[in-house]
């Protein structure tokens, strides 16, 4: 039988799988209705939900968005600095979400390689954008755990 705990966590867990992580910034998460945020930090700071599992779904987000990109460039011929998530693309391609031989079907433009591409400025904003949710997942604990 679900418990309240239980339906808390997958709704909760489902918002966060579907935070819009694509192209160049995280504005979806400053776009949360302010529901969506309490509903987050109640989870969180009830151990409902923990930060590990919240940071786990987005993890798994930004592989199916990496995914995506490549489908994109595989399907239209879009370079991978100009996918809808070329960050997405880079994280996915350092988790090895890409087989050897879609790695060697990727074109890119100016002059780019898979090295200079993951070496780039795509792969440094990709951990700023996991550094940024790491510590947006943080703020909602701390704003509303009891010390």
């Amino acid at each position: 039988m679900s418990t309240g705990k239980d339906a808390l966590r997958n709704l909760v867990l489902k918002q966060l799988s579907q935070i819009d992580l694509a192209g160049n910034n995280i504005s979806a998460l400053s776009a949360w209705d302010d529901i969506s945020t309490e509903l987050l930090n109640l989870a969180l700071s009830r151990h409902i939900v923990s930060e590990a599992s919240a940071l786990q779904v987005i993890h798994e987000r930004l592989l199916t968005l990496g995914a995506q990109a490549f489908d994109q460039h595989e399907k239209t011929g879009t370079p991978p600095d100009h996918v809808t998530s070329p960050h997405a693309l880079a994280y996915a391609i350092r988790h090895e979400v890409l087989t050897p031989k879609q790695l060697k079907s990727i074109r890119f433009d100016h002059g780019e390689n898979l090295f200079t591409f993951m070496e780039g400025e795509v792969i440094n904003f990709n951990v700023q954008v996991l550094q940024k949710l790491k510590s947006w997942v943080d703020l909602q604990v701390a704003t509303h755990c009891n010390f």
